[in-house]
């Protein structure tokens, strides 16, 4: 069975408009199970990067690039609690958030490099779709097929 990257993106990127929203409605609560007080605008950009970056895999799933942005957020991510793990180290909360946030990193990284690997519908498609060069094989629009090929006309 093989992994349908561009889905898997498109699930990321319904993730970060998810996550984003509850960062940007509810940063209290999230610094208080933090034990964070006081950085609720620090969880409010951090909200508005999820959904930017939400809506840029869901314009372009396809573009591992807009995946990989991700990658950097999550990097973030991990910096903040990595503090608030160093402020409160007994807090279950935090390390499920670290938790979290790894997993989240290695989903990240998987479709990522999934995407690299297969190539975008759009481009193959565009591809086919042009002129090819003379001398390529290929008929152009000033050659026969059959002079392309190589093989001459049957004449009737």
């Amino acid at each position: 069975m093989r992994a349908d990257y561009k889905q898997l993106s498109k699930g990321l990127g319904w993730f970060s408009l998810a996550l984003g929203a509850a960062e940007l409605l509810a940063p209290r609560k999230i610094t208080q199970a933090l034990d964070a007080q006081g950085h609720e605008t620090l969880v409010k950009a951090f909200g508005a990067r999820e959904i930017a970056a939400g809506l840029a895999i869901l314009g372009a799933p396809a573009h591992a690039e807009r995946v990989g942005s991700r990658v950097a957020g999550d990097a973030l991510d991990l910096g903040a609690l990595a503090l608030a793990a160093r402020n409160s180290p007994r807090n279950p909360w935090v390390w499920g958030a670290i938790g979290f946030v790894v997993g989240a990193t290695i989903a990240d990284v998987l479709v990522a490099r999934g995407l690299k690997q297969v190539p975008d519908a759009e481009e193959t498609a565009g591809a086919e779709l042009a002129l090819p060069r003379a001398g390529s094989g290929r008929a152009t629009s000033a050659e026969p097929a059959h002079t392309a090929r190589g093989v001459a006309p049957v004449v009737g």
